[in-house]
């Protein structure tokens, strides 16, 4: 699974829990994180999302950091697609520990993204 349908499918979930998701990247502007996520409960993030594998680009981890000094609440959230409609996500807010490590969240198959978890651990 690619980072697009990933991006579209937590898109299209956090819309499904009464909350509001935007895909965000503009492809004239290099850096900016891909996703806008918010819950009524929660508030709201921009996340950028790697699959298992990615890596933030230097551009990416200092526009995440400018936007965490600005106040503005954002991280990253990788995706391991594991087969048969399960995947696991890791999250989390400092670009200086980025990878598949900590806690994770199961995503099952047909079963609702971990997008709690990814805003929480992106504030």
């Amino acid at each position: 699974m690619n980072e697009l349908k990933i991006q579209t499918e937590l898109v299209l979930n956090c819309r499904r829990l009464r909350g509001y998701g935007m895909k965000m990247q503009n492809k004239h502007i290099a850096g900016v994180p891909d996703l806008l996520l918010s819950l009524p409960h929660t508030g709201a993030v921009i996340v950028e999302v790697k699959v298992k594998g990615g890596a933030l680009t230097p551009l990416q981890k200092l526009t995440i950091q400018s936007m965490r000094n600005g106040g503005i609440k954002t991280g990253w959230a990788i995706v391991e697609y594991i087969g048969n409609g399960n995947a696991v996500v890791w999250a989390g807010n400092d670009v200086d520990n980025f990878g598949i490590k900590g806690n994770s969240m199961a995503k099952e198959r047909g079963g609702n993204w971990p997008i709690e978890y990814i805003i929480n651990a992106c504030k």
